[in-house]
């Protein structure tokens, strides 16, 4: 072997240009018992436990797609981590329902019969360290039960190497159920109920009651941070729905369909559009872009207004094109994100808003940035209505910013255009923008911009809201006709090449 290994030596030498020779194999594993016995090496002896290492992938983080390394976290047999204590350090955590009932959410009907034994037995042979947070801000007694999420992630990790699998965290907005923050100090902090090890059955007999230091630090704390711990509450509350009986999710589709079509003809009342006179609300669209990789930054926010001040004494139009002249939009792009753009799954095109000039806060100010636009018709105490299509998951990365939409509206929900177009052409699919500005006969160019989208979504709204509030013979042109307005020069005429 010798013979066989020295040349190719002598000639890596002369590459380099210096002397290569093999170390003795003692030698070399000395050498690294040394380097991995050093004084600042964590062990269990310094109150560091390796399972706390959080490797679980950070949503907020600025890595992309590859999971980051993290800093371990201080171990729970700490003397001074009891029961209501909060645990020190950045943790992130999950809903223990929301672990139980994986197996119904997020694996495949195929995988399903593999995968659920192992969730069935998840309290054998494994720790789970139990923690519990209140909602302090509507005073409800019963906490919600969480557990680490790198624990989760560890125990997909174990699944997925007996099974040859490959279960994770989902990605994207969902993700955030996952990656609950509650990292300012300010605020009511998740507190240690106990450890789960090798049982059969999780047996809590009594409940801790609210701590009156977490009332306190909730009444103290800033907007900015309250907004922030009531999403996760938010979120805690309204778990992504689990795999139900037939029976069930019919009744559920035919609820669902009855609120579509009560959110269309609300928003034909509020455009006077029914028979009744138009109502002084100031329409809000939102619109946001996310980059593809993980962690899924924001990196534009389009906003469109549609003041109904402005229209009272105008008809809609055709499609209603006669307002479009009215609307005001936006176009923020997060200056640290300016240079990057999607591409994987979708065309993004980030340099192309066609309805003005974009402007570049930075990250740390695109909360305010987004509430500078919309704070003067707050001021006027103007009723605000927003709208998105697909808004659902806008709305998170909103909350994501501290941006509580329900709380900047006094209605029971923002008007979405997808679901409006579900209830007028009857669909139980969801489409996307793309379709319904076909189906309503609006000609759009360069999608995928945030201030586009927003801008065509509001004019969506509209023109679905005109079609669905008169007879079907009265609407004038096919849905299959494309409407081209010269109130905008350059977008209507433009030839819908996307």
């Amino acid at each position: 072997m010798e013979d066989e290994v020295q040349p190719r030596l002598d000639i890596l030498a002369k590459v380099l240009g210096q002397k290569i020779e093999l170390k003795p194999i003692t030698a070399l594993e000395e050498e690294q018992e040394k380097e991995g016995s050093g004084a600042d090496r964590p062990t269990q002896d310094d109150g560091w436990d390796s399972r706390w290492e959080n490797r679980a992938t950070d949503p907020w983080s600025e890595q992309t797609a590859e999971p980051p390394a993290r800093k371990a976290c201080q171990a729970l047999h700490d003397p001074d981590l009891k029961i209501g204590a909060s645990l020190p350090g950045k943790i992130y955590f999950c809903a223990w329902e929301l672990v139980v009932s994986y197996p119904d959410r997020y694996v495949g009907v195929g995988n399903q019969p593999r995968v659920r034994p192992f969730f069935d037995g998840m309290l054998e042979n494994r720790t789970w360290d139990f923690f519990y947070v209140h909602d302090v801000s509507k005073r409800v007694d019963h906490p919600f039960l969480l557990v680490p999420t790198n624990q989760l992630e560890e125990f997909l990790w174990f699944i997925n190497d007996v099974l040859s699998t490959c279960l994770t965290i989902p990605k994207g907005p969902s993700s955030e159920r996952f990656f609950l923050r509650f990292d300012a100090a300010s605020t009511p902090q998740p507190r240690y109920l106990c450890r789960s090890q090798d049982e059969e059955a999780l047996d809590i007999s009594s409940w801790p009651v609210i701590c009156e230091d977490d009332i306190t630090a909730y009444g103290s704390a800033t907007p900015q941070h309250k907004a922030i711990y009531e999403a996760n509450m938010e979120r805690l509350k309204t778990l992504p729905e689990a795999g139900r009986d037939a029976e069930f999710r019919r009744h559920k589709a035919a609820q669902k369909h009855q609120h579509r079509i009560n959110m269309l003809q609300d928003v034909e009342s509020l455009l006077g559009l029914s028979g009744s006179d138009k109502v002084s609300v100031v329409f809000v669209c939102i619109d946001i872009e996310a980059l593809e990789l993980a962690p899924n930054p924001i990196s534009e926010v389009g906003i469109s207004i549609l003041d109904m001040n402005k229209i009272l004494d105008i008809s809609p139009g055709e499609a209603g094109s006669s307002w479009w002249p009215t609307m005001e939009s936006h176009h923020l792009r997060v200056n640290e994100y300016k240079g990057s753009r999607n591409y994987r799954f979708i065309q993004g095109c980030p340099d192309a808003f066609n309805f003005g000039t974009s402007v570049f806060p930075p990250k740390a100010d695109l909360a305010s940035t987004i509430m500078e636009v919309i704070n003067p018709y707050i001021r006027a105490e103007r009723e605000l209505v927003f709208v998105g299509h697909d808004f659902k998951n806008d709305m998170q990365y909103l909350a994501r910013l501290g941006i509580d939409i329900k709380k900047l509206q006094h209605r029971p929900e923002p008007a979405d255009t997808q679901a409006m177009h579900q209830a007028w052409r009857e669909k139980t699919q969801g489409y996307g923008l793309r379709h319904v500005l076909n189906d309503v006969g609006i000609v759009s160019k360069d999608l995928h911009n945030a201030g586009n989208d927003a801008a065509y979504t509001l004019r969506a709204m509209v023109a679905i809201a005109i079609n669905s509030s008169v007879p079907d013979d009265a609407v004038g042109a096919s849905a299959s006709d494309s409407f081209q307005s010269s109130a905008d020069p350059g977008i209507a005429q433009a030839a819908h090449n996307e």
